[in-house]
């Protein structure tokens, strides 16, 4: 999304088919690079692989894993980002402490994993290294986001940078 000029779309076709329909759909029909990205659990997230469709709804509905399509457009009045999720309707907790990755709190810090707060303080365990990606990840797409939809320049990008 940061160049521009790059068709780009993620997607959880066990949350909502129709979706991920369209970004397919708007992909294959866009003139230039497409890129889709697809939830997809694994068994090394320690879930039982026959649920698979139902941990992808609640990746969506807890907003792990937002639905988005990003088209680029040459109107300058138009909004090249659609955020095709709603919000969260699941804490994000309930989500994570099904999957081993994110269970991994309660067994290394349970005074963490026992609070009472909605948000589980998942960047204390996580290596510092991977601390930072999410912290410049998060900060950068905020930025992209907002400069994309407020008309796109590079300059106006590197200044929310």
């Amino acid at each position: 999304m940061a160049y521009g000029n790059v068709y780009v779309a993620q997607i959880a076709l066990g949350a909502d088919r129709n979706q991920a329909l369209k970004a397919l759909a708007e992909a294959e029909a866009y003139e230039g690079t497409s890129l889709i990205i697809a939830y997809s659990p694994c068994i090394a997230h320690g879930i039982n692989m026959m649920t698979t469709q139902d941990r992808i709804k609640d990746a969506v509905k807890s907003g792990y894993w937002p639905m988005y399509r990003f088209q680029p457009t040459t109107d300058p009045n138009g909004k090249p980002f659609h955020l095709d999720s709603k919000e969260p309707t699941m804490p994000f907790k309930d989500f994570a402490l099904q999957e081993a990755r994110f269970a991994q709190l309660q067994r290394t810090k349970p005074e963490l994993a026992s609070s009472k707060e909605e948000k589980v303080p998942l960047l204390d365990f996580l290596p510092a290294n991977a601390m930072v990606a999410i912290r410049d990840c998060a900060f950068v797409c905020d930025a992209v986001e907002k400069t994309y939809n407020e008309g796109f320049s590079s300059q106006a990008l590197t200044e929310k940078l």
